[in-house]
């Protein structure tokens, strides 16, 4: 057995995998090359375009929350309003009713 967080793996397993491979690589197009090289001025154009669509993705990200914060925020405005109302309709069917109501008083 090996040690945590590494594979052990038997000789003949380790064979039959070597050899797949290589029947693998045998099969590849021969048109196939290596990539072209790249250049220092192709990375850094990359990380820009990288960083630049970070922050389009980030200024969208917050431009998400500051809708729902204002969404929030006008939930919570009409649900004050509502429960405003509500209390104002029991104050009124309490009046209604006078002294005999078990609800009637002060709110």
């Amino acid at each position: 057995m090996g040690s945590p967080g590494r594979i052990s793996i038997d000789g003949d397993v380790l064979n039959d995998l070597v050899r797949r491979v290589d029947d693998v690589r045998d099969q590849a197009p021969s048109e196939v090359s290596t990539p072209p090289p790249v250049h220092d001025d192709d990375l850094t154009r990359a990380g820009s375009d990288a960083a630049d669509a970070l922050r389009l993705s980030l200024n969208a990200v917050r431009a998400d929350l500051e809708t729902l914060a204002s969404a929030v925020q006008q939930t919570v405005t009409l649900w004050d309003e509502r429960e405003r109302a509500m209390v104002s309709l029991v104050d009124d069917i309490d009046a209604g009713f006078g002294d005999a109501s078990p609800t009637a008083g002060p709110r």
